[in-house]
C-alpha cells in the first residue's frame, strides 16, 4: 500500500489535470487530519526561515505585525511550514536562534542563505559570492543536537519523542547552485555540484534517522529560471533560452530538474535501507511551473484566478485539497543577489536595517548593467510579467518588478495592492497564496509523494 501511495500522481493525463483542480477546490473537505505529531522541526533556508537570519545577523527584525518578534519572514504572510503546523494543530515554529524557547513543540533552524554544502566547498573552489555567516546544513543539524538537550534526558526517551514528530528537511541546494551562477560557473560545471549536495542531503536524512525520527518530509529545488531575480539578472538576447510556454529561463530549471531528479532517487534507495522510515519528497518545482503556464487559473491580478490559490485552509487544520496531475517532473532552485553586499528583501526591513541575502553578492549596483538582453526580454516577454505569474508584488520596477538598486522595503520600491494575486513577494520569495497552495498539495496530494495525510493514516493503522 505505502508503494502504491507513493505513485499516485503520475498516472493521470495532462487533459485531465484542470478538472482535478477545479473540483478538488470546489468540493473539498473540511475534515481534520489527524493531531498525530507531538512536534515539527524544520531545517533550511529562507523559505522557511522564521526568524533565525534576523536574530542571528543583525539582532534587528523586519516591521511585520503579523508576526510578532522573533517570527520574521521574508512573505507577506505565512510560508508553508507555518500551514503545516497549523494543520497538524501545533503552533507556529519558534526560531531556534531565539534561546530561552521551550521547543517542546518543535523548533525552526532554517536560515536565509543557507546551504547543503559547508562553506569550504565554496571557498576551496573559489566561489567568494557567499554569505560571511556559516548557517549550512550541517550547521543547523549541530543547532538541533543543542535543542535536543532541553527536549529529552536520555537516548531512549529522544528516540520516543522523535518517532511522533514531524521533520521537514528541506528547502537546501537552491542556494548552493546560484552561489555557482554568481561566481559564472557554465551549467555543466553547476551542475557537477548536484551529486555532492544531494548526498549532503541524504547524509543529513540518515542522521535524523538515526536519531529515531521516522518521518521526514524533503522538499525539492524551485525552478530558479522562472524567479523574477534570475530573469532580471541574466536575461539573454537569445529567445530560445527561454521557455515559451512559461517565459522562465530553461538553463536555471534544468539545474533544478537534475537536482529533484538525483533526489529522488536517492531518497527512494534511502527508503528501501530503512522501511522502519516514511520518507516523503515534496515537490515544489511543478506547482510553480503550473502558477507560470497558467497564469489566469493561480493569480496575476484577477479575482477569478485567486479561487485556486486563495483558499483558506479548512477548519480543524485540515487543510483544502487542491490538485494537478504531474506536469514537469521535479522541483526548483533559488535563484538571488543584490547590490553592496546583501539586497532587503523581507517585508519592512528598510526600516528596521536588516540586510537580508538569500542568494549571495553582485558587484554592479545598476539594475541594468547586464546590457540590452533585458530590455529585449521587455517586449517579448511581456504575455508572462503582465499577468503576474513572474513579476514580484514587492519591487522596484523593470519587467518583473525587480530592482536590485530598490529591492523590496529599500527607498523606490513599491508593494502591490493585491499580493494575492503574485506568486512572487519580492522577486525571490513566494506571497502567502502560493505558500498555502504548496502546503495543502503537500498533506493532501498530489505534489508529496506519498502525501503527508496518507503517511499519517497509514501509521495510525499499522
Amino acid at each position: 500500500m505505502a508503494a502504491a501511495s507513493r505513485r499516485r500522481g503520475f498516472s493521470l493525463p495532462a487533459a485531465a489535470c484542470l478538472v482535478v483542480v477545479l473540483l478538488r477546490c470546489l468540493s473539498a473537505s473540511a475534515e481534520p487530519l489527524p493531531q498525530y505529531y507531538n512536534a515539527i522541526f524544520s531545517f533550511g533556508d529562507s523559505f522557511s526561515d522564521t526568524g533565525n537570519f534576523v536574530i542571528i545577523n543583525s539582532g534587528k527584525l523586519p516591521n511585520m505585525p503579523k508576526f510578532p518578534p522573533p517570527y520574521a519572514r521574508c512573505s507577506n504572510g505565512r510560508l508553508v511550514i507555518d500551514f503545516l503546523a497549523e494543520a497538524f494543530g501545533l503552533p507556529l515554529l519558534p526560531p531556534s536562534a531565539n534561546k530561552g524557547t521551550n521547543f517542546s513543540q518543535g523548533a525552526n533552524f532554517a536560515v536565509m542563505g543557507a546551504t547543503a554544502l559547508d562553506l569550504k566547498y565554496f571557498r576551496d573552489n573559489n566561489v567568494w559570492s557567499i554569505p560571511p555567516f556559516n548557517t549550512s546544513m550541517n550547521v543547523q543539524l549541530q543547532w538541533f543536537d543543542e535543542v535536543k538537550q532541553t527536549i529529552c534526558s536520555d537516548p531512549q526517551e529522544c528516540r520516543a519523542f522523535f518517532s511522533k514528530s514531524l521533520f521537514v528537511f528541506g528547502e537546501f541546494g537552491g542556494n548552493d547552485y546560484s552561489f555557482a551562477w554568481k561566481a559564472e560557473w557554465p551549467l555543466d560545471k553547476v551542475k557537477t555540484m548536484v551529486p555532492a549536495v544531494v548526498a549532503s542531503l541524504v547524509r543529513g536524512v540518515e542522521r535524523l534517522l538515526d536519531e529515531g525520527a521516522r518521518h521526514v518530509v524533503v522538499p525539492g529545488n524551485l525552478p530558479a529560471g522562472c524567479i523574477p531575480i534570475t530573469l532580471t539578472m541574466y536575461p539573454s538576447e537569445d529567445r530560445s533560452e527561454y521557455d515559451p510556454r512559461t517565459g522562465c529561463l530553461k538553463k536555471y530549471n534544468s539545474v533544478a530538474l537534475y537536482h529533484n531528479a538525483m533526489l529522488r532517487i536517492a531518497l527512494d534507495r534511502l527508503q528501501r535501507r530503512r522501511p522502519e522510515a516514511r520518507l516523503v519528497y515534496a515537490d515544489y518545482y511543478t506547482p510553480y511551473i503550473q502558477f507560470a503556464r497558467t497564469p489566469h487559473l493561480y493569480g496575476g491580478g484577477t479575482r477569478a484566478g485567486r479561487s485556486v490559490l486563495d483558499r483558506q485552509p479548512a477548519t480543524g487544520g485540515g487543510g483544502v485539497g487542491v490538485g494537478h496531475s504531474q506536469g514537469e517532473g521535479l522541483k526548483e532552485s533559488d535563484g538571488s543577489a543584490p547590490d553592496r553586499g546583501y539586497g532587503r528583501w523581507c517585508r519592512g526591513d528598510a526600516q528596521s536595517g536588516v540586510w537580508a541575502g538569500n542568494i549571495g553578492v553582485i558587484e554592479s549596483s545598476s539594475p541594468t548593467s547586464r546590457g540590452p538582453g533585458r530590455v529585449l526580454a521587455r517586449h517579448w516577454h511581456s504575455l508572462w510579467y503582465k499577468r503576474g505569474a513572474l513579476r514580484a508584488c514587492c519591487g522596484g520596477g523593470g519587467p518583473y518588478n525587480y530592482n536590485m538598486s530598490a529591492s523590496c522595503g529599500l527607498p523606490g520600491s513599491t508593494t502591490c495592492e493585491d499580493p494575492d494575486a503574485h506568486v512572487s513577494w519580492d522577486g525571490i520569495h513566494l506571497t502567502e497564496a502560493p505558500y498555502r497552495f504548496i502546503a495543502n498539495t503537500w498533506l493532501k496530494g498530489p505534489y508529496a509523494h506519498p502525501p503527508l495525510a496518507t503517511v499519517v493514516r497509514e501509521d495510525m493503522v499499522d
